[in-house]
C-alpha cells in the first residue's frame, strides 16, 4: 500500500490505525497481559474501548441504524467475512442474536457483528429513546 506516495510500513500502518475492542480487552487474566496492552506492545497507538459492555440491543440497534441510513456501507469484495455475518447472523428464541456456531458448523457469525458493533456503538452510540424508536419501525 501506498501513504503519501511512499510505501508504509506494517508498524507505520498500526500507529496510525484506531483498534475498537471488546470492554473485557482492557482486563487481566491469570496473570497475563491485557488484549490492549498487547496491542499497544506491537504499535497500535490509539485503543479504545468502553469499561464495561454495552447491552447487545445498543450494538445492533446503533450498526442498524447507520447502515439503515446509509452511513456505513460494507464493500462485499473488501470485506467479505463482515458481509457474511451481517447478512447470516440470526437470533435465538429469546429475540437475541445466536452466538457461538451456527448450524453449519463453521465459525460463528456473532464474532464479526460484535466487533463492528463495538466500533460503531463507540463511535455514535444510540440513545435508549432512539432504540425504543428503532424496535417499533
Amino acid at each position: 500500500e501506498l501513504i503519501y506516495g511512499r510505501p508504509f510500513t506494517a508498524l507505520e500502518a498500526a500507529a496510525m490505525t484506531t483498534v475498537y475492542c471488546d470492554p473485557a480487552g482492557g482486563k487481566l487474566f491469570k496473570g497475563t497481559a491485557s488484549d490492549v496492552r498487547i496491542l499497544e506492545d506491537i504499535g497500535f497507538r490509539k485503543v479504545e474501548h468502553h469499561t464495561r459492555h454495552p447491552p447487545i440491543k445498543h450494538r445492533v440497534n446503533s450498526l442498524q441504524h447507520k447502515l439503515y441510513k446509509r452511513e456505513i456501507l460494507i464493500d462485499e469484495d473488501a470485506a467479505p467475512y463482515i458481509s457474511r455475518c451481517l447478512r447470516l447472523q440470526g437470533y435465538a428464541d429469546d429475540g437475541k442474536p445466536e452466538k457461538g456456531r451456527p448450524r453449519d458448523g463453521k465459525k460463528g457469525f456473532d464474532h464479526g457483528n460484535d466487533g463492528l458493533g463495538y466500533f460503531v456503538e463507540y463511535e455514535w452510540p444510540i440513545s435508549v429513546g432512539e432504540t425504543r424508536i428503532l424496535q417499533t419501525h
